[in-house]
């Protein structure tokens, strides 16, 4: 029989974690440039700054967390829960897409968004069609909170 080689387990579980960190940093990366490029393409006069930079890395974050929470809710909650919070989230998103904003530059966001999140969690592919719906709605709203911090800062 073997047994447990628990310096082994613990080795692993660092390795992984090591690896998840790499993965995000990666992310965070990739979005920096890829949504810095669409607001340079979009807002007159836009350069990056340090505010903007922490802006951007708070919302990469956030966005990895949004991703799988919906993955997780998917896989978890009855139907009938998450036809409830996506129907929550688009009243909530239908309230905030009425405020004036840059419809063209909140088109491309959203769409490099859903892209990202795609890209950022092999489990989408996975979902079932509420849970896409939702993961729809969590970006959408993403993308409002993004345009509504960009516009404070």
């Amino acid at each position: 029989m073997d047994s447990f080689d628990k310096q082994r387990k613990i080795t692993e579980i660092f390795e992984a974690f090591d690896k998840m960190d790499a993965a995000r940093k990666l992310f965070r990366s990739g979005f920096n440039l890829r949504i810095g490029g669409i607001i340079e393409n979009h807002v007159a006069g836009f350069s990056s700054n340090t505010q903007f930079v922490e802006i951007v890395e708070i919302y990469a974050n956030h966005l990895l967390n949004v991703t799988e929470s919906v993955i997780d809710k998917d896989l978890n909650y009855p139907e009938y829960r998450l036809v409830e919070e996506r129907k929550k989230m688009q009243a909530l998103v239908l309230r905030r897409e009425s405020e004036p904003h840059h419809h063209q530059l909140y088109t491309v966001l959203q769409q490099e968004v859903k892209a990202l999140m795609v890209a950022s969690n092999g489990g989408v592919y996975n979902l079932s069609a509420s849970g896409f719906r939702l993961l729809d709605a969590n970006a959408k709203l993403f993308v409002l909170d993004f345009m509504a911090e960009l516009g404070n800062s």
